[in-house]
């Protein structure tokens, strides 16, 4: 497993959440997890 790969695996929950709640709209803080998510995959 890459260090990329284990820093999601520790943070991507707190993650969604902390997101969750500053946008308070579910469908809004999904997108922008999984922009995030893309960002951090791509480099």
């Amino acid at each position: 497993m890459s260090t990329t790969q284990e820093v999601w695996e520790k943070y991507r929950e707190g993650l969604y959440f902390f997101i969750l709640k500053r946008i308070k709209n579910e469908q809004a803080a999904s997108d922008i997890f999984q922009n995030t998510f893309i960002n951090i995959h791509q480099g």
